[in-house]
């Protein structure tokens, strides 16, 4: 099975993928609304053959005004793109990425793409979950 991790920001949206083993940071959009980055997304999960799509939510911060700008978000994803959508819990996982990317050796301009490795890290966490279960 393919899978999109997202992690999502109001100017900057974090793109992973996987087959389902190992997640990859794959792209950073630049949006300047949601909207027009779902049209992107909804391209790439064709390219892509995206089965499953996997958003960063901040359990420790649920009821915060991001969360509720993330839950919106994937609503009108979900709407848009009809593919199965659940919520990964994303705390820390951008201080995580960029730690892990400092430690790497990564150049500044690499740790621009900081979100990609932030939805890796999301959409890992969530496989890892999947195989503690079987």
């Amino acid at each position: 099975m393919n899978y999109l991790g997202i992690d999502f920001g109001e100017k900057k949206i974090g793109l992973s993928l996987s087959a389902g083993e190992i997640a990859r940071p794959f792209l950073v959009l630049r949006v300047k609304s949601p909207e027009l980055g779902i049209a992107e997304i909804k391209e790439i999960c064709e390219e892509e053959e995206v089965e499953k799509i996997i958003v960063g939510f901040p359990e420790s911060d649920k009821n915060s005004e991001i969360a509720a700008k993330i839950k919106q978000f994937a609503a009108n994803l979900s709407q848009a793109i009809n593919l199965p959508l659940v919520f990964q819990d994303e705390t820390l996982t951008s201080y995580e990425a960029l730690q892990k990317m400092i430690v790497s050796g990564k150049s500044m301009k690499k740790r621009r793409k900081e979100d990609a490795f932030a939805a890796a890290i999301i959409l890992q966490d969530y496989l890892d979950k999947l195989k503690i279960k079987e």
